[in-house]
């Protein structure tokens, strides 16, 4: 849906007023108790594959070079949209992603078996600083906006454990997050590792993430965003609008063993 389509001048109040809280807040707190929640289901059911996704599709093909048969492991895969993505470029590789959120993940599942994947892709429930797999079982791993929700006194155990079942061959990346990620690489030892810089085109969830706190608590904004419905647009595709898109820095460290 296009921002022309509503009038987004009488969200301007309460999309600041989300943004100055985006600003106060981590990440855990911006999220929390949301992952269960069905409509935040629906936003990432219904965005589209975004730029990000199909770039580290893109970086993986050039990383490894031929996909055929490769195992891949998207930490934190959510819907599947990275592992879907990956599998349009090369069907024959093997997708495997984790997410804490069990619903994430039946999701995930539900549309690989739509678009008939799902021999190729599983999501499962997991917690990155136990991956329930072998040593070097996967050829390449991608953790993709995962870091940002980790406490940072489980930052080692987690690049542990991604470094244990890929011999130590994985992208950790974050938009925006430039010291995170420079953080992060001080924690590598013995194995090569860069940072890869590169402006992209990306939704802004944590606004999402603050507007929807909003509907739920905010009468008056609730009824600006449902008098703004339509048989059509429901309020997840009206707030996703007034969140809009945003062009910043994509973050990447490349670890290879």
């Amino acid at each position: 849906m296009s921002n022309e389509e509503i009038n987004l001048k009488k969200f301007e109040l309460y999309k600041n007023r989300a943004i100055e809280e985006c600003q106060n807040l981590s990440y855990s707190e911006k999220t929390e108790g949301l992952w269960s929640e069905p409509e935040i289901m629906d936003y990432f059911l219904h965005t589209s594959s975004d730029e990000p996704n199909k770039y580290f599709a893109l970086a993986v093909k050039e990383i490894l070079s031929n996909l055929s048969n490769k195992k891949i492991l998207c930490v934190g895969g959510g819907t599947g949209k990275l592992g879907r993505s990956i599998l349009e470029i090369y069907p024959d590789s093997h997708i495997t992603e984790i997410d804490s959120s069990k619903e994430m993940t039946v999701q995930a599942n539900i549309l690989a078996n739509k678009k008939g994947i799902n021999n190729n892709f599983i999501s499962i429930e997991a917690n990155a600083k136990s991956l329930p797999f072998k040593d070097g079982e996967y050829d390449y791993a991608i953790a993709y906006g995962v870091f940002r929700y980790i406490e940072s006194n489980d930052y080692e155990k987690v690049i542990s454990e991604i470094g244990r079942v890929t011999n130590y061959n994985f992208i950790i990346s974050e938009p925006l997050l430039k010291d995170l990620i420079y953080s992060l690489k001080n924690k590598i030892n013995n194995h090569k590792s860069a940072i890869k810089e590169t402006e992209v085109s990306m939704f802004r969830m944590s606004l999402f993430y603050m507007l929807f706190k909003e509907y739920k608590r905010n009468i008056n904004f609730k009824l600006l965003v449902d008098n703004e419905a339509t048989p059509k647009i429901n309020f997840i595709k009206i707030l996703t609008s007034i969140a809009g898109m945003t062009t910043g820095i994509l973050y990447e460290l490349r670890v290879s063993n």
